[in-house]
């Protein structure tokens, strides 16, 4: 939710040709880059005086998507990484989210399969 309100874009709408296929894919992307403050809405653009502040919200947002949940911050961690006490919570920066690849292996090169989550099949059959 925070990818979202920071740039202003819907996780399940996002598609980026050529670069990502949903929101957290692309902001991943950016992170990896260097290139973060491109996520930046205008509308936040206008309140968000330091770029550092933006960083923060952005590494908050990807840590909170990790696969693993010895990988995901508390909620006090993350009000402590939001209230500018986060140097001493975090040791070093989030892993590359799991399913901002998963989305597209299951859809594009196996059109067949129905479930994202390799969990359950699911297909329709004509009685």
């Amino acid at each position: 939710m925070m990818l979202e309100i920071l740039s202003g874009k819907k996780n399940t709408g996002f598609y980026q040709p050529n670069e990502s296929s949903n929101l957290l894919e692309y902001a991943w992307y950016l992170w990896e880059e260097g290139r973060y403050l491109e996520l930046l809405d205008q509308a936040v653009a206008e309140t968000c005086t330091a770029t550092s502040e933006f960083r923060r919200c952005v590494e908050v947002g990807l840590f909170c998507v990790q696969e693993s949940a010895e990988d995901r911050p508390t909620m006090s961690d993350v009000v402590s990484m939001l209230g500018g006490g986060g140097d001493s919570v975090t040791v070093s920066g989030p892993k590359q989210p799991a399913f901002s690849t998963l989305v597209k292996q299951n859809s594009v090169e196996n059109p067949g399969i129905c479930s994202v989550n390799d969990v359950s099949y699911s297909s329709l059959q004509a009685r």
